[in-house]
């Protein structure tokens, strides 16, 4: 493979490899419903609405991990009455982490623990803010090389480019396929799941 500065004709620019790079990366984050960045140490802000179920105390947000709640309110109000935070915030509670709700930060499960605050059975119930994301682990970053360089050269590159990674030989894709499943598997969470109701 030759940069497009060599050979003008089958060459490949930076801005090809960084862009599938971020694919590569996407595709990762997308699998594990993680972020692998820190943004820099600052982490990345996410607002969202939740929907509730009067039955139901335990709840997911959506990008892990967590670094930090920032804020989490619940209204006792249906949502006719008060349909959003952002345009009824004195119709909103402010709970209060480690008294009215915990949240293990790696799966990003919220308890509501104060059983006055537990949502009603509504559209959007819980508005929560919070901070997620984390440094690139060294398996990540290696996926992401050879995810990149195989979707650049093809199966050639992992074949006869990458003779050993952690020490296990990769006689074909297979093994791959299956040192990419088990790095995958690891940073998912069981039974976590988008849908909150």
């Amino acid at each position: 493979m030759k940069l497009v500065e060599d050979d003008a004709e089958n060459g490949v620019s930076a801005q090809q490899i960084v862009k599938i790079g971020q694919m590569v990366e996407k595709s990762i984050d997308n699998d594990t419903n993680n972020v692998f960045d820190d943004n820099s140490g600052s982490d990345y802000s996410k607002t969202e609405y939740i929907d509730t179920n009067k039955n139901i105390d335990e709840y997911h947000v959506s990008k892990l991990p967590v670094a930090s709640i920032t804020s989490l309110y619940t209204t006792q109000n249906d949502q006719q009455t008060t349909p959003d935070y952002t345009n009824n915030t004195t119709e909103w509670s402010s709970l209060t982490e480690g008294t009215d709700f915990v949240v293990d930060l790696d799966s990003g499960r919220i308890h509501i623990a104060n059983s006055s605050y537990q949502p009603i059975t509504r559209r959007w119930g819980l508005y929560i803010d919070y901070k997620y994301g984390r440094t690139t682990p060294a398996d990540i970053k290696l996926l992401t090389i050879i995810e990149t360089g195989l979707k650049m050269l093809g199966a050639t590159f992992i074949k006869d480019r990458i003779k050993k990674v952690s020490g296990v030989d990769i006689p074909d894709l297979m093994v791959f396929a299956q040192w990419r499943k088990d790095i995958i598997s690891s940073y998912k969470h069981d039974g976590l799941t988008n849908m909150n109701t």
